[in-house]
């Protein structure tokens, strides 16, 4: 009985090991399928992001008198 308990827990760390690639395998499949959607809402949301930090350093500019 012992040494399957040994042989158990030997294996349940590769076990461990194995899981976030087995998880990172899944996300992996699901971001392939949705890769051009993400993509965009990426692109969409770097472009809001330029746009008011734009208009932030404008207004700065403006009430500062520069």
């Amino acid at each position: 009985m012992f040494p399957i308990l040994v042989v158990v827990a030997c294996c349940v760390h590769h076990v461990a090991d194995l899981a976030p690639i087995i998880g990172a395998s899944v996300a992996a499949v699901f971001l392939t399928e949705y890769r051009t959607p993400i993509m965009a809402a990426g692109v969409a949301i770097n472009g809001l992001g330029v746009f008011l930090a734009a208009r932030r350093l404008r207004r700065t500019r403006v009430a500062t008198g520069r």
